[in-house]
C-alpha cells in the first residue's frame, strides 16, 4: 500500500488549458516547499503528449479552456479548489492547500480567459 502523500498532483497552467498530473512521492515532497501550480515562462516551450498524460493515470486530466462552460473558484480555511463544468456536462474538481498561491494565480490568469464563465 502506498502512503497517501504519493497521491498528490501537479497542476500546469498552459495557454490552452489546465493539465493535472498525478505526481509521485518525491515530487509531492518537493512541491510541499513551493506551489504545485506551475506556469511556464512565456519564453519557454512546454511540450507534452496529451495521450500519454491521460494514459499514465486515471486521475490525470486535461481541461481545455475552450471546453469550459463554467468554473467556480473557491477558497476555504484549509483547502481551496476549482470546480469546472465542461460544455458536455463533465465536471472536474481540483483541490489544493489554501496556503498555496494557486487561488491568486488562477484568478489572475483565468479571469481574462474565461470572463463571465469564472465564478469567484
Amino acid at each position: 500500500m502506498r502512503p497517501r502523500s504519493s497521491r498528490a498532483s501537479v497542476l500546469w497552467l498552459l495557454p490552452t488549458g489546465l493539465v493535472r498530473v498525478r505526481s509521485g512521492l518525491m515530487d509531492s515532497v518537493a512541491n510541499s516547499f513551493g506551489s504545485s501550480l506551475w506556469t511556464p515562462n512565456p519564453g519557454h516551450a512546454v511540450g507534452f503528449d496529451p495521450t500519454a498524460v491521460l494514459a499514465a493515470h486515471r486521475t490525470n486530466k486535461i481541461i481545455p479552456f475552450d471546453g469550459i462552460d463554467s468554473a467556480l473558484l473557491h477558497s476555504g480555511v484549509t483547502t481551496s479548489g476549482l470546480t469546472v463544468t465542461m460544455v458536455d456536462g463533465t465536471r472536474h474538481k481540483l483541490l489544493w492547500l489554501s496556503s498555496e498561491p494557486a487561488h491568486r494565480v488562477l484568478t489572475d490568469r483565468l479571469l481574462p480567459m474565461l470572463g463571465a464563465r469564472l465564478i469567484r
